[in-house]
């Protein structure tokens, strides 16, 4: 279950509240989760990451989209989605952190290290 978000005035009073405190929840590269406690009658506690430092990719990435719905079909991830991704190489050190063990044992759900068809599930 997740919240609504929350509206600009009730996230003012959050950041603007002396008595709200953040509890550390983890840590992985650039990533960072709290938990905010506070005395807002209308919240108990939020889920807060932080990102820091957060480049501008980071900031455009968090920011409000219009969104789509594709069907994708095998050919086109092979020749469309797959050469993209492969062109456009994004930073996926927290990723490699989860895989190898580094980062976040405590949020792997279920593993399989199948060299062909092997996977990690993890809590988000």
């Amino acid at each position: 279950l997740e919240r609504q978000a929350l509206s600009e005035g009730i996230c003012r009073q959050l950041v603007e509240d002396k008595s709200t405190r953040l509890e550390f929840t983890m840590q992985n590269d650039i990533y960072s989760l709290y938990t905010a406690c506070c005395d807002v009658s209308t919240i108990n506690q939020i889920k807060v990451t932080v990102i820091y430092p957060a480049t501008a990719r980071l900031i455009d990435k968090f920011s409000a989209h219009q969104t789509h719905m594709v069907r994708e079909t095998i050919e086109d991830y092979q020749h469309v989605t797959r050469p993209y991704l492969q062109e456009t190489a994004k930073d996926l050190k927290w990723v490699h952190n989860i895989l190898d063990r580094v980062s976040e044992r405590d949020r792997v759900l279920c593993e399989d290290d199948d060299p062909e068809t092997g996977f990690v599930l993890a809590a988000d």
